[in-house]
């Protein structure tokens, strides 16, 4: 089963996007930050297919596109999906 990383830094964005994601059988895991998420990546033990990120991340060192760029350097087969701009 593929495991889903979501990287978003309102807790109620989160959690929706987890039981959606849930919901189409896929396992997750939720970071609330960059430095959080970059934590899951730098475990090897951890399994990670996809990582959907906001792109908006405030007051964090990295924005969703540097997250996006340090994941792949960390694993390389890891793909990256960011939700649809915010109206």
């Amino acid at each position: 089963m593929a495991t889903v990383l979501i990287v978003e830094d309102d807790e109620h964005v989160r959690v929706l996007a987890e039981l959606i994601v849930q919901a189409h059988g896929f396992q997750t895991l939720a970071a609330d930050g960059s430095e959080q998420a970059l934590a899951f990546f730098n475990d090897p033990d951890q399994q990670i297919d996809l990582l959907f990120t906001d792109i908006g991340l405030r007051h964090e060192k990295y924005g969703g596109l540097d997250l996006a760029h340090q994941a792949v350097r960390l694993r390389r087969g890891c793909r990256c999906s960011t939700p649809p701009a915010e109206i």
